[in-house]
């Protein structure tokens, strides 16, 4: 269960005249494709990492602001599937006459119901369709790529090859485990599944802490350079660290007990420690080597906790 808990505008026309954005007729399956389809690439304003696997699938990043939900639209996409823990921006995509599915995942695999669900949405709804994570690098590719295999018959060796293109980290076993083991599902099954297809999923407080953690961190990454020393920036930065050690403090009081929640709320505790250390040091104007070395401490205390407890693969 731990395992599981932490879990361009311009291009309009361009896109639209790629081959795999017809979208796909419901409870159909695309013809097996021939040899492995290097999927396309496309820098989009206020969307990450955005490509075409074809099948009228786009994988890429959340949508940032009103610019990601315009190139969304523009790209004549209907439907977004999320696999992110933060909540779907409904409002956007409503305005726009999109629809969301939240399907939330961990990095420890996609998991056999969530490909249910997503497998039912991208076979019942109208395409096409946009899969996405935080950043578009990890869960969403696997996902699209489990996607790929359970519908339009990719092989193992496709998605693995969709994996590396998309810069899916290996050391995400079970994402890649998932997305390359992944079976085709028959449409009179698609038909069969009964799960539901929420746009909005609840999720544990946890989960949702952990996702304003990897928020506020990117942010803070964003200043490192201009803002780790003497600079007008410096005092945005040290309320940013102070955010991050609050809300590392307020994770360590929601995890729960045994061996593995009291090694969970040491490795939160030590990382408010060295976020709130880090916040002193901007907010003093300190040196900047030793900000940087503090903020060296802070990712690796992430880095091992991840390792501990959220990238493991989960049994399948």
């Amino acid at each position: 269960m731990l395992l599981r808990r932490l879990r361009r505008l311009v291009l309009a026309a361009a896109i639209l005249a790629c081959p795999g954005l017809s979208g796909t007729v419901p409870g159909t399956v695309a013809p097996e494709p021939k040899g492995t389809r290097p999927a396309r690439h496309h820098e989009v304003l206020g969307l990450e990492n955005v490509h075409d696997l074809g099948h009228g699938i786009l994988c890429g990043g959340e949508p940032q602001g009103d610019a990601g939900f315009a190139a969304l639209e523009a790209m004549g996409v209907r439907t977004l599937l999320s696999v992110d823990g933060m909540e779907p921006d409904l409002e956007r995509a409503r305005g726009r006459g999109m629809r969301y599915v939240h399907v939330p995942i961990g990095y420890d695999g996609v998991g056999t119901n969530a490909l249910r669900r997503l497998a039912k949405a991208v076979s019942t709804l109208p395409g096409p369709f946009y899969i996405h994570c935080h950043h578009g690098r990890h869960r969403g590719p696997a996902a699209a790529a489990a996607v790929a295999r359970a519908l339009h018959r990719w092989t193992a060796p496709q998605a693995s090859a969709w994996l590396a293109t998309a810069g899916t980290d290996p050391r995400y076993a079970g994402l890649h485990r998932d997305a390359t083991n992944a079976l085709p599902i028959p449409p009179d099954e698609i038909v069969r599944i009964a799960d539901p297809l929420p746009e909005r999923t609840p999720v544990e407080p946890l989960v949702r802490t952990m996702v304003a953690v990897d928020h506020e961190f990117e942010a803070l990454r964003s200043l490192r350079g201009n803002a780790f020393g003497p600079s007008s920036e410096a005092a945005a930065a040290s309320a940013m660290a102070t955010r991050l050690s609050e809300l590392f403090r307020e994770a360590a009081r929601l995890e729960g007990s045994g061996p593995a929640g009291a090694e969970l709320r040491h490795g939160l505790t030590e990382a408010a420690e060295e976020a709130s250390r880090l916040a002193v040091q901007l907010g003093t104007a300190r040196d900047p080597s030793d900000t940087e070395k503090t903020f060296r401490k802070l990712t690796e205390s992430c880095v091992r906790c991840h390792r501990s407890h959220r990238d493991p693969p989960a049994t399948p």
